[in-house]
C-alpha cells in the first residue's frame, strides 16, 4: 500500500552495548560502554531532531531511548518516550512500518529505538524492498528519508555509530 503522507523522516537506532548476562534477554542492561555510546549518538540529532522516541520494552533499549532523550534535554529540546510493544529483537519490519504509519504520517521526524535483526530489516524494507537486514552495529543511527510509508521507496541519508 502506498500512501501519500508529508515527508517521512525516520531515524533507526539500536540500542547501546549491552551486558551479555540477565535474567531473561529482556532484563540484559547497557554497560557503560553502551551508555557512552548512548550518550554520545545525541549530537548526529540535533540538527533535526526528532519529535517522538518510539522504544522497544527490553531495558537495553529503554535505557538506551532515556539517555538519548536527557541528551536532547540539555539542548532544550524535549521529546517525549513511547513504549511499542512490537518493536522487539524478531519483530517483522512490515509489520512494524504498517502499524506505526500512522505515526511516520504526521510528517514529524521520528526515532525508533530497538535491536538487530529487526532495525537492519526496517533499513532495507523501508529503502530497498526486501529484509535481509543491514548490519548495525550497537547505538547507530540511520537517518531515512521518504514521501510515503512503503517498501523500497525510502532513501538512506546516513548511517553512523558512535565513536567510542
Amino acid at each position: 500500500m502506498r500512501r501519500t503522507v508529508a515527508k517521512v523522516l525516520l531515524y533507526v537506532m539500536r540500542h547501546g552495548d549491552a551486558i551479555s548476562r540477565a535474567r531473561t534477554d529482556q532484563e540484559r542492561p547497557l554497560s557503560p560502554l553502551g551508555e557512552a555510546q548512548a550518550r554520545s549518538m545525541v549530537s548526529v540529532l540535533l540538527p533535526q531532531p526528532p519529535a517522538r522516541i518510539l522504544v522497544s520494552p527490553y531495558l537495553r533499549a529503554q535505557q538506551t531511548a532515556a539517555l538519548v532523550a536527557a541528551g536532547l534535554a540539555h539542548h532544550d529540546i524535549v521529546v517525549p518516550l513511547e513504549t511499542i510493544d512490537f518493536i522487539t529483537p524478531n519483530d517483522s519490519p512490515q509489520v512494524v512500518l504498517t502499524n506505526l504509519e500512522p505515526i511516520l504520517s504526521t510528517g514529524e521526524a521520528v526515532l525508533i529505538v530497538s535491536h538487530q535483526p529487526l532495525a537492519g530489516g526496517l533499513v532495507t524494507w523501508f529503502a530497498e524492498g526486501h529484509t535481509m537486514g543491514l548490519p548495525v552495529a550497537t547505538a547507530s543511527i540511520a537517518c531515512l528519508k521518504s514521501d510515503v510509508v512503503a517498501a523500497g521507496v525510502a532513501e538512506l541519508l546516513w548511517l553512523q555509530s558512535p565513536s567510542t
